[in-house]
């Protein structure tokens, strides 16, 4: 009876005045594990830490606004592949993933289902020929996974409590860290319980502080015996008089019997700052996410601040974009197409350097043979142009096979014919002209 009355405990600490129905979503919530701090941890608690609602926020956000595009390689596991504009999929997941939902909110749900509960549910809709019409999310609280003779089967709970069945053929299942790649692991319930719980501790704890004026204890005393109710008629005048951030710095007027002995501490004295700087890193770490783009910038600065911005997206937002387009490729795909197209995720948004430095990255680019200068205007927002669609080469920049090619097939060069050279006519002798007789 000890341990019901403790689970309880636990359920209700800290619980509004609201009637809770039997169907409600809270019933369902998963309960944080026993705290050192004594915090109730679970997903609408934990986003009362700023630290953390930053980081859920920043990595949903960069998945979100990162365009997804389908592409076919030019054969089965061939590095060169075109952009297909035109598939199906690609105005599902880059536009319209259901009537309810625009790309960018459904992106924003997805990565924050699995940050925040490691795993997200979407039921895939398709048409009679099998091909993905729609993606509904669903409430990871609401769907269970198992594996049932040897098939992995979900089970989807209703608002009404009915719980329905979802083959795996129909399911758009995204999972985070796994113990045994049936379900992800919960982040905020195992490694980030009692990181968040310590948030929260911090932030009660600050809030009581305030509202007692930022003076946790003090003593009033009195000449002579006080009996109970005196003392306690005493403790409430002087707490309605100046308790609380409204009544603070007034004045205090006191009887010649009566003395104010304060012996609150500072919040410095109490290190209170320092701890609340640990755990706002502590967060920053289960998300692995830079402290510089949650607002931390205790070690930041402008020579390292362009490469931890790479960092982010190399080492945070990449593993995850990664992770969603696997399923993608797997779940969304039509038979036969698995082995020729893919989806990816542009993150080339998340990191842009300062304008002198990218327009002259842009330069180089597309003035080779790596970017059309249509292709480069297309990168800065700007429309193309009728006749910068050819690809750049310089002219001293040659393949070397087309280079001895040209030179083998090259003509030995003929020597010009030789004009045969005039013949000398001889020289007539000139006659001498006769002698007049005189």
């Amino acid at each position: 009876m000890g341990r019901i009355a403790d689970a309880v405990r636990v359920l209700f600490a800290g619980a509004d005045k609201r009637t809770w129905g039997p169907l409600d979503d809270r019933w369902y919530a998963p309960i944080s594990p026993s705290l050192t701090t004594g915090a109730r941890v679970n997903t609408d608690t934990a986003m009362t830490v700023s630290t953390y609602f930053a980081c859920v926020r920043l990595i949903a956000q960069s998945i979100a606004r990162s365009p997804i595009e389908i592409f076919k390689r030019k054969s089965i596991n061939s590095p060169v592949a075109d952009r297909v504009p035109d598939h199906p999929l690609q105005r599902m997941l880059g536009r319209k993933p259901n009537p309810e939902l625009n790309q960018h909110e459904f992106w924003e749900a997805v990565s924050m289902h699995i940050e925040m509960r490691g795993n997200h549910y979407s039921e895939i809709e398709r048409n009679g020929f099998g091909e993905p019409l729609a993606l509904w999310p669903l409430n990871p609280d609401s769907v269970d996974v198992e594996r049932r003779d040897g098939v992995i089967v979900y089970t989807f709970t209703m608002d009404n409590g009915q719980r329905v069945e979802i083959p795996p053929y129909h399911m758009f299942h995204v999972r985070a860290l796994s113990y045994d790649g049936i379900k992800g692991l919960d982040t905020l319930l195992s490694a980030g319980a009692e990181t968040v719980g310590m948030g929260l501790a911090q932030n009660e704890y600050v809030g009581r502080f305030y509202r007692n004026n930022m003076t946790p204890a003090g003593i009033l005393k009195i000449e002579g015996d006080v009996d109970d109710e005196t003392e306690a008629e005493l403790k409430r005048n002087w707490y309605a008089a100046h308790g609380g951030l409204s009544n603070a710095h007034r004045v205090a007027v006191l009887s010649s019997a009566v003395t104010w002995q304060g012996i609150g501490i500072t919040a410095e004295q109490a290190q209170l700052i320092e701890t609340r700087n640990l755990t706002a890193l502590d967060v920053t770490r289960l998300f692995g996410v830079q402290p510089h783009k949650v607002g931390i910038l205790d070690n930041a600065s402008f020579s390292n601040i362009e490469h931890q911005g790479l960092e982010f997206k190399q080492d945070c937002v990449l593993p995850r974009s990664t992770r969603i387009e696997s399923v993608i490729d797997s779940k969304l795909f039509m038979p036969g197409e698995e082995d020729l197209y893919f989806a990816q995720f542009n993150l080339d948004n998340l990191v842009r350097a300062e304008t002198l430095t990218r327009i002259e990255a842009l330069q180089k680019a597309a003035g080779g043979p790596i970017l059309t200068r249509n292709e480069a205007r297309q990168i800065e927002g700007r429309n193309p142009l009728e006749g910068l669609d050819d690809v750049l080469q310089a002219v001293n920049m040659q393949n070397t096979l087309d280079f001895q090619k040209s030179f083998e097939e090259e003509p030995e060069p003929v020597p010009p014919e030789l004009e045969p050279e005039p013949e000398e006519m001889p020289e007539e002798e000139e006659e001498e002209p006769d002698e007049v007789e005189e």
